[in-house]
């Protein structure tokens, strides 16, 4: 059985920091980047997801193809409003 991980996501008003943590909490790997500046929920999650999956596949190459994520967890300024036009 491979090793569990969990995926972090803080959404910030200037960046995104992006990490992936072991069961015992430690830091595998981490990336930060900007917060996009978009106008639709697509864009928006586009470069976060795309790097949420680079996250991984370095954490796979690092620990082996086995490593397991069942869960993420995320958490945005609670005086933050997100708009996007239709």
């Amino acid at each position: 059985m491979g090793k569990t991980c969990f995926l972090g996501i803080d959404i910030g008003g200037t960046e995104i920091k992006i990490g992936v943590i072991d069961e015992f909490g430690r830091i595998v790997d981490k990336e930060i980047i900007r917060t996009p500046n978009a106008e639709t929920l697509e864009a928006f999650l586009e470069p976060i997801v795309r790097t949420c999956n680079g996250l991984i596949g370095r954490v796979r190459m690092h620990l082996g193809q086995d490593v397991n994520i069942p869960a993420a967890g995320g958490g945005i300024p609670a005086n933050r409003r997100f708009n996007f036009l239709p």
